[in-house]
């Protein structure tokens, strides 16, 4: 996995609202969800824009792995991955190919 900085922008003070992520790699604002992923010890929850699945998996590691697929408008495409350890949540970031074809996940 490839570590980088991952920039919260504040739009006004200090309110945690009115904060965006930008893109891990060049600093772009504009980035498109495109799925989540849970991984337990022994199963996978994936909600992305043709619904939620589950899968079998193996996690090692202690806890869940939470993971968020994006795609910036930049054309940069990756993975937020959010993991703990003693107590401490760590974020890391994986650089994907892009993939026009992901969907962004609407609320609508």
């Amino acid at each position: 996995m490839v570590r980088t900085q991952v920039d919260f922008v504040s739009v006004e003070g200090c309110d945690f609202s009115n904060t965006h992520l930008k893109c891990p790699l060049c600093g772009s604002d504009y980035i498109h969800m495109v799925y989540v992923k849970v991984q337990r010890k022994s199963d996978t929850t994936i909600v992305a824009d043709s619904g939620t699945s589950m899968k079998a998996s193996r996690n090692s590691g202690r806890g869940a792995i939470l993971t968020l697929g994006y795609n910036a408008e930049c054309g940069h495409a990756g993975e937020l991955i959010f993991f703990f350890h003693e107590e401490l949540v760590y974020l890391d970031h994986k650089q994907l190919p892009e993939n026009s074809e992901l969907k962004d996940i609407w609320r609508d």
